[in-house]
């Protein structure tokens, strides 16, 4: 073999040894020394540095031996083996450090294959004796399962404490170097800026980038072939190294033709009409005959061109048609939906009075308004007959010559900014201000809420408490003339007066009371006050009937007098009769009056006389 033959196989062999001496997968331990105790005795019972004494007068000085096995090996400490220097802290209480002595803790032990799943940890404990052997204290030992974290930044101790006469707290964990993953660390992944892949977070698996393919990421993909419809809205695609190109129509932008700058270029009039568009519509200004949104429709009310209104036939016109609009819809096509005002007039708005109200309207938007233009007013009207006053609602909206609209807010300005009879005096009818019928329908309601039973509810005790108080009342009445009748049961009249005529000293008393009525009214004005009945019924007396039983018990009035009215003759009087507390003239004395009363001897036509007592 000659000389470059040697060489030419020298220099690959020397590349491969170089690139696996640096690749070889790499993991870490690392064990943390947290705190030991122990009696400051050896097994023995002897203390470290005295033969007796209780308790011992100084500390150990431990040092302690570190071996950790793989369970799968036979080969004692076959992952770390490592002894410290003794430590006198002059406590057998000992708090570690990040150095034992020299010896660093936590201790980094790198695992050169793969990351054991378990380990055997032992670590003996001597007393270091400078002037004779280290004593033996104890062995301390236990096995651990191992979960490798894919990073020191993301790797936790767990809390061990083996112990026997001692006791030991320490820390353990495990973890990969950078670019090694998996629970052994064993997958080794190193992605440069020149590679198309990532490495994945636990399993590093390699994740091509997008427009790559393959075990290694090398090979391109072609998305216009690979994927259906990349460039939207007509966009042609153009295939490139680990990627793609799409070329859009005027319009549309973005990196799959997915964003429209104008909507035109989606939607196109058609038959010769012209597109105005945006980001987020279009219209078409058709030609004549055509219409619709993309000129597609030919024009005639069988298309039905108005939105709201109804569609007259001209055929005589460029358009073919006229749109009679719905109110308040206005346009060509009925698709404008103007700023209405809303006023309401006291009265009727009918066909008669109409166009007074319309005129009205545009002297009042022209003079008070200062518009000096003319204008249109297109008015609306529903008569509201519900309420007290009868009124009507206006809605009307208003167009000036060059085709634009007042605003409401406008219109309204001028409404609030005049006075009502600078306003009133153009109208028909005046404005409704309801200030005068508030109370009225204020009172309506009132009412209506009592017929529907809400104010019983809260008022019921002004209806059930004078209707309760009157059965009572009526029984007190009823009691007292039961009792006024049984006292007077034993009253009675004789009997034995000849020629039927009624003798009583009363009469005397009765003509008596005439006097003193036809000569002053002091006294009869007192007999008045006391009250008598007047009975407007007729009455038939036989000769031998009682007097008793056509005598009517009154109610007192002055002490010691007789209680009762008696029966006379008197000329009749028609006029009426006056209320009780009257003054003395005609028809104004409180008596009692009994007609058509037959006495036995007396003819039917005989007059009455009045009976006083």
């Amino acid at each position: 073999m000659s000389t470059w033959s040697r060489h030419s196989l020298g220099v690959p062999l020397v590349l491969w040894l170089l690139l696996i001496s640096q690749v070889k997968n790499e993991g870490k331990l690392d064990i943390w020394f947290i705190r030991y105790s122990s009696d400051g005795r050896v097994p023995s019972g002897y203390c470290c540095e005295a033969w007796v004494g209780t308790p011992c007068s100084d500390a150990c000085d431990p040092m302690f031996t570190l071996c950790v096995e793989d369970p799968r090996e036979s080969k004692p400490c076959s992952l770390y083996k490592r002894t410290t220097e003794g430590m006198d802290t002059g406590s057998n209480d000992v708090v570690f450090g990040n150095s034992i002595q020299g010896t660093l803790n936590p201790f980094i032990i790198q695992i050169h294959k793969a990351v054991p799943s378990s380990i055997k940890i032992q670590v003996t404990v001597h007393d270091d004796d400078l002037a004779s052997d280290d004593d033996y204290m104890d062995t301390l030992a236990t096995s651990i399962n191992i979960s490798v974290s894919p990073n020191k930044i993301m790797s936790p101790y767990m809390q061990y404490y083996p112990q026997g006469r001692t006791k030991l707290e320490m820390s353990v964990r495990a973890y990969c170097d950078p670019d090694w993953y998996g629970s052994d660390c064993l997958t080794y992944c190193k992605a440069s800026t020149t590679d198309h892949y990532s490495c994945q977070f636990l399993s590093g698996a390699k994740m091509c980038s997008q427009g790559w393919k393959g075990d290694n990421c090398d090979q391109d993909i072609n998305e216009c072939t690979e994927t259906a419809d990349l460039c939207q809205h007509d966009g042609s695609c153009t295939n490139t190294h680990g990627s793609f190109q799409c070329q859009c129509v005027e319009g549309i932008t973005g990196r799959n033709c997915e964003l429209v700058t104008n909507h035109c270029a989606l939607n196109r009039c058609l038959n010769g009409g012209t597109c105005d568009g945006n980001e987020t519509d279009f219209s078409c200004t058709c030609p004549f005959r055509w219409s619709g949104e993309t000129c597609a429709e030919r024009i005639n009310c069988d298309s039905a061109p108005c939105d709201w209104g109804k569609c007259i036939p001209k055929p005589e016109t460029p358009a073919r048609f006229k749109c009679d609009c719905d109110f308040p819809w206005t346009g060509d096509t009925c698709d404008m939906n103007v700023d209405i005002t809303n006023i309401t007039v006291l009265g009727v708005i009918d066909d008669n009075n109409r166009g007074s109200l319309t005129t009205g309207l545009r002297k009042i938007i022209n003079y008070l308004g200062g518009i000096e233009e003319q204008i249109n007013v297109v008015v609306s009207t529903h008569i509201n007959s519900e309420s007290i006053n009868v009124t009507t609602q206006v809605q009307f909206y208003v167009t000036l010559e060059t085709g634009t609209f007042l605003t409401s807010d406008f219109v309204r300005e001028i409404f609030s900014s005049n006075s009502y009879s600078d306003i009133n005096q153009h109208l028909p009818t005046p404005l409704y201000t309801a200030r005068d019928t508030d109370k009225q329908e204020a009172d309506i309601i009132t009412q209506e809420k009592i017929a529907e039973g809400s104010w019983f509810k809260s008022n019921w005790y002004k209806v059930v408490g004078p209707l309760s108080a009157g059965p009572v009342l009526v029984a007190l009445c009823v009691a007292f003339l039961i009792y006024r009748r049984k006292s007077h049961e034993s009253v009675q009249l004789p009997e034995d007066n000849p020629g039927n005529i009624i003798e009583m000293d009363v009469v005397n008393r009765t003509v008596q009371d005439k006097h003193r009525r036809t000569t002053g009214c002091e006294e009869d004005a007192r007999a008045s006050t006391e009250g008598y009945t007047r009975l407007g019924t007729a009455a038939r007396l036989s000769s031998r009937q009682e007097v008793t039983s056509y005598i009517q018990p009154i109610h007192d009035t002055l002490p010691g007098e007789n209680h009762y009215s008696h029966l006379a003759t008197t000329t009749p009087d028609n006029s009426s009769y006056a209320t009780l507390g009257s003054s003395c003239q005609k028809g104004s004395d409180d008596h009692v009056v009994i007609n058509d009363v037959n006495v036995d001897g007396a003819t039917e036509d005989h007059p009455y006389e009045d009976i006083y007592f």
